[in-house]
């Protein structure tokens, strides 16, 4: 909104209007001065709250966003037995945790090294806990090669990838992966509960 201020000086002008004209001329300079520095002010404070949403989406992913890692995550270990993964058994559990496949299961146990001598594909094992069905049977596909040591035993570094597979119990107690890469059950849970079989879900 333009604001014109026309100030007529007249020769002879009464100097008691010239005084009333003169406070006139300042209120409104006043009043202009306030104004803009409220604009200045409110476009200010909308920048910072602009700027501040803008931090907050970017500092709040997703919850579940990093959770699972995806299909070509892979996880390096280093043995000196492939027998023995006791000192790696956290390194091993914290990458199961990563595969969206293995979600609602816990308390990892009986973790293996399991070569399959009729396809040569490598894999670890554990059982875990399933909230849902009782005990699972899980591996995740692994490659292993043996590695300089300046020890005289050896060491391997084993890779894990997030191909994996589960075999969930239905009236089966105990179910294990078949060597063709299906599941079978080992144990029936109960004689009057129906069929007992297992079921097989793959990931990656």
């Amino acid at each position: 909104m333009d604001i014109f201020i026309f100030i007529f000086i007249f020769k002879g002008i009464n100097p008691k209007n010239l005084f009333i004209m003169k406070k006139i001329m300042l209120l409104l300079m006043g009043f202009l001065v306030f104004f803009s520095c409220s604009e200045d002010n409110a476009d200010t404070l909308q920048k910072q709250s602009i700027e501040k949403n803008l931090d907050l989406e970017s500092s709040d992913p997703s919850p579940s966003s990093d959770r699972f890692a995806s299909c070509d995550y892979v996880t390096d270990i280093t043995v000196s037995d492939l027998g023995d993964l006791s000192a790696e058994e956290s390194t091993i559990i914290e990458h199961f945790n990563r595969n969206a496949l293995f979600d609602g299961l816990s308390n990892y146990s009986e973790i293996i090294y399991v070569y399959n001598d009729t396809n040569g594909k490598e894999f670890i094992e554990a059982i875990a806990d399933n909230e849902e069905s009782g005990l699972t049977t899980l591996r995740v596909e692994v490659q292993s090669q043996e590695v300089e040591s300046q020890s005289a035993s050896s060491r391997f570094m084993i890779s894990l990838s997030m191909s994996a597979d589960t075999c969930s119990g239905v009236n089966c107690s105990k179910c294990s992966f078949t060597k063709d890469g299906g599941c079978k059950c080992d144990k029936i849970g109960s004689i009057n509960g129906g069929a007992s079989y297992c079921n097989h879900s793959t990931s990656c």
